[in-house]
């Protein structure tokens, strides 16, 4: 489907315009200028955005869930005074997943505390996926995990189910391997089924439908050591030399659950890019350099494959896998919108008609604003 529909942007500034070409592109002047913005997301059917949204003051990151019709309330959530919103994602087009962050000490980025909440857009409907809660004389805590979670997959075709990395923590000094688990999780109910395990620390990349086709441990010298199922239903096995030299790692898996995108390092080179048969165990280099690693991948359309890479270490710069497909002649008519700024597409509702981006370049920060008709109302995330 052709990506010439409605555009949400944010930035410095942000606006919702319709465009009915690639040639028609957004300039600087159609935006609107409002609250700072650390991260921003859009939901499968369009209908609002996601965003977490920094206090003046920068010692809390809200939630504010923004209805796109302007019609609607802003809901904003919040942990609280020392908390931060971050990893925003949507498992459904009702229901959001967020992880509970803190900002250390001269670090200008919250991190991820390992706790998982889900709500849906009302925010009356909140859930504890993971998160250590310690027992009380009254009550037993229903979360106990300890360990960090993280979302690793969304299961768009099972609607408001992820993946979840769980990785224990240490349980004395010495230890330097760490149980992972991956669960299926309802973001709803809070289900969880366990689906892989491993008994050291692992990371599990997976295809279009969610199966674990690749999992990365490390040696005794910290070097990654790649195993992988060839088909969907084969058991483990080494990586082939001659499919990844080094490291390899997983982009994206094409609906055939065969055909992927990866990085791949065969000796001391940058990552490339590579198009893999997995089945085959071969690959063609799409795109790459030998002196300067790729910053960044982006992708065409809503679960689409990789349309181009970028640069970002001598210069902002973009490098297309295929100049006159139609996501690239989108991002380029956009990049010449806003000369001098690196123009990042972040995602595509479902139906591939509404696009959020944004733009940014070495004096302009990521911070991005947003603006919005909408009344806010405000609440607290129930279970903290």
């Amino acid at each position: 489907m052709k990506p010439s529909a409605t555009v949400v942007a944010v930035a410095t500034m942000a606006l919702i315009v319709p465009i009915q070409s690639v040639a028609q592109v957004p300039t600087a002047m159609d935006f609107a200028r409002n609250g700072e913005v650390s991260e921003v997301s859009l939901s499968p059917d369009g209908r609002h955005i996601a965003m977490a949204v920094p206090l003046p003051d920068g010692v809390e990151t809200q939630l504010q869930i923004i209805p796109l019709d302007g019609k609607g309330e802003v809901k904003a959530m919040r942990f609280g005074r020392q908390n931060h919103v971050t990893d925003i994602l949507w498992s459904s087009n009702e229901q959001i997943v967020v992880a509970r962050a803190k900002k250390e000490p001269l670090e200008e980025a919250p991190r991820s505390q390992g706790e998982l909440m889900s709500t849906d857009t009302s925010g009356k409907n909140q859930e504890t996926l993971f998160a250590y809660i310690e027992n009380d004389v009254s009550r037993r805590a229903r979360r106990s995990d300890e360990g960090r979670a993280s979302v690793v997959k969304v299961l768009h075709d099972e609607p408001n189910k992820v993946l979840v990395d769980f990785t224990a923590w240490p349980t004395k000094l010495s230890d330097e391997k760490l149980t992972t688990v991956i669960y299926k999780v309802d973001t709803v109910s809070g289900e969880r089924r366990e689906i892989e395990r491993t008994d050291e620390t692992a990371v599990f990349q997976f295809d279009y439908s969610g199966r674990a086709r690749m999992k990365i441990t490390r040696d005794r010298n910290d070097h990654p050591v790649l195993m992988y199922r060839p088909g969907s239903d084969n058991a483990w096995m080494p990586v082939p030399k001659t499919l990844a030299g080094y490291s390899m790692s997983l982009s994206h898996v094409e609906s055939d659950d065969n055909t992927a995108y990866a990085l791949i390092i065969d000796k001391d080179e940058p990552a490339q890019l590579y198009k893999v048969d997995l089945t085959k165990g071969s690959r063609v280099r799409l795109a790459g350099r030998d002196d300067e690693e790729i910053a960044g991948i982006m992708y065409g359309g809503f679960r689409g494959a990789p349309f181009a890479v970028t640069y970002d270490e001598s210069k902002l710069s973009v490098q297309y896998l295929d100049p006159a497909s139609e996501w690239s002649k989108l991002h380029a008519g956009l990049m010449k919108a806003f000369p001098g700024q690196m123009v990042t597409f972040h995602n595509t509702t479902r139906d591939n008609n509404t696009l959020l981006f944004s733009t940014w370049g070495i004096a302009t920060p990521a911070a991005t604003t947003c603006s919005t008709a909408a009344r806010a109302t405000s609440c607290n995330w129930s279970s903290m």
